[in-house]
């Protein structure tokens, strides 16, 4: 487990064999659903050259968050932010510092100076598309 917040866990599965094979996938679950949302994941033998791996992470009680990301193929990291249904939004286009959040805000610090941007939004983790979710 990486972050829990509510009803939800961020969880960094990886595994690894005698032979040089590794894989390791970034994933947010709602414990009340099970339901499962990617953000990040490899898998390779011997170096990675595909893939996107994790640094920081922050995780709101509405399943909202952010990670931080880095691309293998092009060695370019960028901040993400995700809604609580699970779509992405890229918040920033290189490293960050300092990611925490503050009230329905995300803040971090770039090259030195803060940035803020809000929790991404959008339905509840457990909505259908097309159908209302339970409250």
């Amino acid at each position: 487990m990486v972050r829990t917040k509510g009803t939800f866990v961020l969880v960094a599965d990886r595994w690894s064999d005698q032979y040089g094979g590794n894989e390791e996938r970034l994933r947010r679950v709602d414990v009340r659903t099970g339901r499962r949302v990617a953000f990040t994941g490899y898998g390779c033998q011997g170096p990675c050259l595909t893939g996107t791996t994790y640094d920081d992470v922050v995780l709101a009680a509405t399943g909202a968050g952010a990670v931080e990301v880095t691309d293998f193929a092009t060695g370019e990291t960028m901040l993400r932010g995700f809604a609580p249904g699970g779509a992405v939004v890229t918040l920033d286009d290189g490293p960050v510092e300092g990611l925490r959040i503050d009230g329905a805000e995300l803040v971090w610090t770039r090259d030195g100076g803060e940035r803020r941007a809000p929790l991404p939004a959008g339905p509840p983790a457990f909505a259908t598309a097309g159908v209302p979710s339970a409250a």
